[in-house]
């Protein structure tokens, strides 16, 4: 049997995207958009994991976090929320939070954390990092480490989702349109884009094996 995911978000678009892709990986999910019915959908479902959203409207969430951890302590909880600052991410972690994610994020970066809090019992773990070469690439910290100096370049949420979905298809072309679609949800991002190629590829200067080309009028492509 899958493992169970009780998600809480409010924005219909990423809860949809977020719920397909937990579903396609085989999990079975218990999506709302409030946290109307909160303890008794805790109570019915049983999930493995709980991923709430830290903002729901002008609601923030963090005042949950002590009662779902105390009256369902084996049930993980994840707080997602675009405040990464250290005091924010201190008190939620303070409450009882078992993790707190950067939004914006990829249904990828979900699944490895999930295979890594609740791994399957006959399951390989999911690694916590990807090799580019010279390069590892941490999915958790989003740090891009550079292996002979051990430098660590910090990726801002869009270079990082951008250089994961390259490395995703490496060595393969990626489609303006679909990195437009993935990262930036479709909006006209052309400006963000250029910036964040130009960025990648500071980052990734330090080896000559570790290319992104542009292939003008088509896309771009991760040569490793």
């Amino acid at each position: 049997m899958g493992k169970k995911v009780l998600f809480v978000e409010d924005d219909m678009l990423l809860g949809s995207l977020i719920t397909r892709g937990l579903e396609e990986a085989g999990m079975e999910v218990l999506f709302n958009n409030s946290l109307i019915n909160l303890r008794p959908n805790v109570i019915s479902f049983q999930p493995d994991l709980i991923l709430l959203d830290l903002e729901v409207g002008c609601q923030n969430n963090r005042e949950a976090i002590p009662w779902l951890k105390a009256e369902f302590s084996t049930v993980k909880v994840f707080i997602a929320t675009s405040h990464t600052e250290g005091e924010e991410v201190s008190a939620c972690l303070a409450a009882g939070a078992d993790y707190y994610i950067k939004k914006p994020y990829q249904i990828q970066e979900i699944l490895a954390l999930i295979q890594r809090w609740i791994p399957d019992a006959n399951a390989e773990t999911q690694p916590a990092h990807y090799t580019l070469g010279n390069y590892l690439l941490n999915i958790e910290t989003h740090a891009l480490v550079f292996r002979p100096e051990q430098k660590a370049t910090q990726l801002k949420p869009k270079e990082f989702q951008l250089l994961y979905l390259l490395l995703e298809h490496k060595n393969q072309v990626v489609n303006k349109n679909t990195i437009l679609q993935r990262v930036w949800k479709g909006d006209s991002a052309d400006d963000s884009l250029n910036n964040c190629i130009s960025a990648l590829r500071k980052a990734l200067s330090q080896d000559e094996q570790v290319k992104i080309e542009n292939l003008k009028g088509v896309g771009y492509l991760l040569r490793i």
